[in-house]
């Protein structure tokens, strides 16, 4: 009988403990700043947030979410994903002040994200035919007379390429494109890109230099101004390698759309991206005999 008494002051026990309520944190609504003060902690107006979650097809049917279970409007997502890659946003803080767990955050940026870069072909592409190429390389030779270049490259982009086209740079080396690209010291110097000549040895070589980087100074500025709006750019990504690339492809449509619609820069804060810091992020490639060669004709035909 002892024993017996025994369960059932345990039973008892059991059930006068109480249970553990399931706790939510109290969510907040960006839209409830002003618009200054929006701009400032989202780098974006509430017109452009709201264009991204609203455009036709673009994100909404992707990403929106029942509103019982704690779910978010599309809204709320686009604008906390903009925050955390445009100020660089260490997650926990970016959980913080949203009210959501640090795993919510991981989830709504993947999934804007994966929604944007669907879509990316409609606003990030390569000159898609002949007429295109020669407006771009046209483009580039009015610069400073520097010939055939449809493009220049860096850590990004390549990123980019890579995600967006299984092939990469490969449609380079298919004979796709007439024109070639230009990239700093950093890559390997291939038939279609073009990098300086390290310990130039004559005036030819020191003006085709020269010529190189005035050919490649507005491209630094369109990813300076790039880097100027997504701070992510300039310091890394805590993640891996292939949501790396998404998010890259994700923060171009997202520049694109937002050079179309004007959004202004000026209160951002500048940013200087010069050749050694970009240097630094990737490992040099060897150059390529057919690029020396190449390299070397170019220069004796056009200096």
């Amino acid at each position: 009988m002892d024993y017996l008494q025994y369960f059932y002051v345990f039973d008892e026990l059991d059930r006068e403990l109480p249970r553990k309520r399931k706790s939510y944190k109290k969510r907040f609504d960006p839209f409830t700043l002003n618009e200054e003060d929006f701009r400032k902690k989202y780098r974006f107006t509430k017109k452009f947030t709201r264009k991204i979650e609203k455009l036709k097809n673009l994100v909404r049917s992707d990403i929106e979410k029942k509103a019982n279970g704690g779910g978010l409007s599309a809204e709320v997502q686009v604008c906390t994903a903009l925050r955390t890659w445009a100020r660089q946003e260490v997650q926990d803080d970016s959980a913080d002040i949203h009210g959501l767990s640090q795993q919510s955050i991981t989830n709504l940026c993947r999934r804007v994200a994966m929604s944007l870069a669907q879509k990316a072909p409609q606003f990030v592409f390569m000159p898609r035919n002949t007429a295109e190429q020669e407006e771009v390389m046209s483009g580039f030779r009015n610069i400073c007379g520097f010939r055939n270049v449809i493009g220049a490259i860096d850590w990004a982009v390549h990123m980019m390429l890579e995600f967006l086209e299984k092939a990469g740079l490969d449609r380079f080396e298919t004979g796709e494109f007439n024109g070639r690209l230009l990239g700093d010291s950093g890559y390997g110097l291939t038939d279609y890109l073009f990098t300086p000549v390290l310990n130039s040895r004559n005036e030819e070589e020191k003006i085709y230099n020269k010529f190189h980087t005035l050919t490649r100074n507005p491209i630094e500025r369109c990813f300076g101004v790039w880097k100027q709006r997504f701070r992510c750019l300039l310091h890394g990504f805590s993640v891996s390698l292939e949501n790396v690339k998404l998010y890259i492809v994700a923060i171009a449509v997202l520049h694109n759309i937002a050079i179309d619609m004007k959004e202004d820069i000026d209160f951002l804060e500048p940013v200087r991206c010069d050749d050694t810091e970009i240097i630094q992020r990737h490992t040099h490639t060897s150059d390529s005999r057919s690029g020396q060669a190449a390299r070397r004709l170019f220069i004796e035909t056009h200096f």
